[in-house]
């Protein structure tokens, strides 16, 4: 990627202009063509997403202390104890019902490191 200095003639530029996106990141001016993703909806796609709610739900249902545990066990990891929560729940998911299955809901069995049931 290239450095830019002074892009469209002026000394910082963000958002986007034609096909064109400005941005800045860590004080670095850069500029790409504006793409949109493609979003094929696959089974496992909407799987994996369907089991990532269920795991943000569970964890938005866990009290204070049941997230201390996870972040204690999160130190000295480059993760919080919710990034470590996520990544333990997906695991268990994908060990106990394989991406092709459907999530029906999720059951932390806690503490950490404790069980996630998939039902």
């Amino acid at each position: 990627m290239a450095k830019i200095i002074g892009p469209v003639q002026s000394f910082e530029a963000r958002g986007k202009l034609g096909a064109t996106v400005f941005g800045m990141w860590r004080g670095i001016q850069w500029a790409r063509q504006h793409f949109i993703p493609a979003n094929p909806q696959t089974a496992n796609q909407v799987n994996i997403r369907t089991a990532l709610t269920l795991m943000v739900a569970e964890w938005q249902s866990q009290t204070s202390t049941e997230q201390d545990l996870w972040s204690d066990a999160a130190k000295g990891k480059p993760l919080s104890g919710y990034n470590l929560f996520m990544q333990a729940g997906l695991d268990e998911y994908i060990s106990q019902l394989g991406i092709s299955t459907t999530p029906a809901s999720v059951v932390y069995t806690g503490p950490y490191p404790g069980a996630f049931v998939w039902a």
